[in-house]
């Protein structure tokens, strides 16, 4: 019984060995069904990259690989070793098993360093497996095989000799590519490293614009600009990449288109501040003083012809009743004549990020009414009275021309902040069509803001104690002249204001303590709403006759230490007029200076003297 269970101990045993070597078998059998699954997967993308393409290219041995498990776990004979089939056509391009070295074109700098640092851990992970010792698969000993490659090539980066960089370890292929079927896209190699057509134009492209685009143009084409250079940005990624598929080389395709239209929206923006320095530049130099219009004195006769001829020329105009309410319908604003229109693209525009704000002042301003939610309750005037300079009032917070809810802002600050170009060329930004009332007086100006004249509800403007010494043209105000009621350029260096004959809404206008010789500019006929008009300490000459063409509207008119040496007869047609200042001016009639002297209370005596004597005294 002894001798008999000797052979079946043995059986036992080796049927035990057999379950062993069965269970391991399947276990690899499974492991390398799992490495086929994800080739399979790897082979339906495109843009692999090395360590990628080694895996794919490991399949044919992975097949026969199964082939010789599957035989010895059904104990069938082991299948001779045949040449692996041919690849079933795909995208990707598979490296052949021992490739020569081919030339590999120059890297730039931040792909050598990428390069080197995928090749550093592929041969870590070779390090890794031969430490394990033991029989390796056919995966781990084709990695353990490639490691001279890897090696050669590490040693070629380092030294910048890329002709010695085998193919295969840079997902290259030195072997026939795989026949693909037509109709289909293959994805197709990346513009060469160092060949990128339009990268200057590119570069060019992003930099950033001269201005706030949304001060010099509009938000939109802010918001559109941003959208092109982080296209652009993206773009120039792609040309880092290796292989792209068809919608990266619509993209490259897309390139030069974009940077055309950036470069549009650059060149309106460069135009605009290059208009706006112009303007700047000039209104900063005073212009040559233009000789007053002294009208010729008359005989008393040929006067009272010239006025009946006057009275026939009139006669032939349609005659308002100035009593009845139509001619208040004329003294309207246009912005009080325009429909009210819908404010919803402001409020969606309003919005600022309050991370962009230095001025406390416009921060309250920003963050009131829930940072415009509630317009209700949000700011509509805003003052900063900061002189001194003292940080951060240094420098001028552009933000707040974005804040296009204001209705009035007042500004005093140091010298040369308001002269800096990040206000004095963006301005008015979004102000433009909010705001009614600007202040700037005491701020040292040499000039008036190029874009006051994109001020379209401006109502009042006060640029007294500046340093002006010209006014924009005349254009400039004719763009404001449907609104503009009240303008102070008081304390200033102005030697005319011609330029100002547009403005014809005017209530009142004040321009003492200048270098102005006469009131050409001033525009008597049209001006129906005049009330005040005050030329204090300037070389004015001459009243002209045409102040009677405002008889139903002047009131105050104060023209005090100037050059006058008589007052004319239309004085007496001034119907309104309560004061009357043209004290210490050279006046010739000595009973006219006396009137003068107590001025409001002399006018009615001054109006009974002049209309007696018919002529200027």
């Amino acid at each position: 019984l002894a001798q008999g269970c000797g052979p079946l101990e043995e059986r036992r045993q080796a049927r035990a060995m057999a379950d062993a070597d069965a269970v391991e078998i399947e276990k690899k059998i499974r492991a390398v069904r799992k490495k086929l699954t994800q080739i399979e997967k790897l082979k339906e993308k495109t843009d692999l990259d090395p360590a990628a393409l080694e895996k794919v290219a490991s399949e044919p041995g992975l097949m026969q690989e199964l082939a010789v498990l599957e035989a010895r776990l059904a104990g069938e004979p082991e299948p001779v070793a045949a040449a692996p089939p041919a690849a079933a056509p795909t995208e990707v391009q598979v490296a052949a098993p021992a490739p020569e070295p081919v030339t590999v074109p120059a890297l730039s700098p931040a792909e050598q360093e990428k390069r080197l640092k995928a090749l550093r851990k592929k041969l870590k992970q070779i390090e890794q497996l031969k430490e394990k010792g033991g029989e390796l698969d056919a995966d781990a000993r084709e990695k353990v095989a490639s490691e001279a490659a890897l090696l050669a090539e590490v040693a070629a980066l380092e030294r910048g000799d890329f002709s010695q960089a085998p193919a295969q370890t840079r997902g290259l292929t030195s072997a026939p590519a795989p026949t693909v079927p037509s109709g289909e896209q293959t994805s197709a190699p990346a513009t060469e490293a160092g060949c990128d057509p339009h990268a200057a134009e590119r570069a060019v492209a992003l930099e950033p614009p001269p201005q706030d685009l949304g001060l010099m143009l509009d938000d939109e084409a802010e918001k559109r600009f941003k959208a092109l250079q982080k296209k652009l940005r993206d773009i120039g990624k792609l040309h880092e990449k290796d292989r792209l598929d068809k919608l990266q080389q619509e993209k490259l395709g897309a390139e030069p288109g974009l940077i055309a239209e950036i470069q549009e929206i650059r060149g309106k923006a460069e135009a605009v501040l290059a208009a706006r320095r112009a303007r700047y530049a000039e209104s900063k130099v005073a212009k040559p003083k233009a000789e007053p219009k002294v009208a010729l004195r008359k005989p008393e006769g040929e006067a009272v012809k010239a006025k009946a001829a006057e009275v026939d020329d009139d006669e032939e105009e349609p005659v308002v009743d100035k009593s009845r309410p139509k001619e208040s319908m004329d003294l309207k604003t246009n912005r009080q004549k325009k429909p009210p229109t819908s404010s919803k693209k402001n409020d969606e525009d309003s919005v600022i990020d309050p991370r962009s704000v230095t001025w406390p002042e416009v921060l309250q301003a920003v963050e009131s009414g829930d940072r415009g939610t509630d317009k209700s309750r949000q700011q509509k005037a805003l003052a900063v009275n900061e002189p001194s300079g003292n940080p951060p009032y240094k420098v001028f917070d552009s933000t707040l021309l974005k804040c296009g809810f204001l209705s009035r802002v007042e500004l005093r600050l140091a010298p040369e902040v308001l002269t800096q170009e990040s206000f004095m060329m963006g301005f008015p930004g979004a102000l433009g069509q909010s705001l009614v009332e600007l202040i700037l007086k005491e701020n040292a100006l040499p000039a008036i803001p190029p874009g006051i004249d994109s001020l379209t509800r401006i109502r009042s403007i006060d640029l007294s104690k500046n340093a002006i010494v010209a006014l924009p043209g005349a254009e400039t105000w004719q763009r404001i002249a449907g609104s503009l009621e009240l303008l102070d350029l008081s304390l200033n260096k102005l030697s005319s204001i011609a330029e100002l004959a547009p403005l014809t809404k005017l209530s009142a206008l004040k321009v003492d303590g200048n270098r102005i010789t006469s009131l050409n500019g001033v525009n008597w006929k049209e001006l129906k709403q005049l009330a005040v008009l005050s030329a204090l300490g300037n070389e004015i000459e001459e009243l002209p006759e045409a102040v009677s063409e405002r008889a139903e509207s002047l009131e105050h008119l104060e023209l005090a230490q100037n050059k006058i040496t008589s007052v004319p007869a239309a004085i007496c047609e001034l119907r309104k007029l309560k004061t009357l200042s043209m004290g210490d001016n050279p006046i010739k009639d000595q009973k006219v200076a006396r009137y003068l002297e107590n001025g409001g209370r002399g006018i009615k005596e001054l109006k009974a003297y002049l209309s007696k004597s018919g002529k200027k005294r």
